[in-house]
């Protein structure tokens, strides 16, 4: 079977923000990503942009499994950045 079957395959993560589990998925996600923080203020703003990915992430998904959108999506390195800020792309923005 081809890695892109597999991938076929594997169920879509569908988070749950209230099962209790929030915080060690939290520092799953983190040990996994090699996340780390300056402060504890830093870590709450990266964690709040963290579950709105997760939001966002299930929501989509759901869709996903009733049809209604052709890909999944995952909480991925880049689920804690906050609004206006974007994975690097390699490209200069201009002035």
């Amino acid at each position: 079977m081809t890695a892109m079957a597999k991938n076929l395959e594997k169920k879509p993560e569908i988070y749950d923000n209230n099962d209790g589990n929030v915080d060690k998925d939290w520092k799953d996600w983190k040990t996994k990503h090699g996340k780390s923080y300056n402060t504890p203020e830093e870590e709450e703003k990266r964690k709040n942009a963290w579950l709105e990915t997760r939001v966002r992430v299930t929501e989509h998904n759901k869709k996903y499994l009733d049809g209604k959108e052709t890909y999944s999506q995952a909480a991925n390195q880049f689920a804690d950045l906050l609004p206006g800020e974007g994975p690097p792309t390699g490209l200069i923005m201009p002035k």
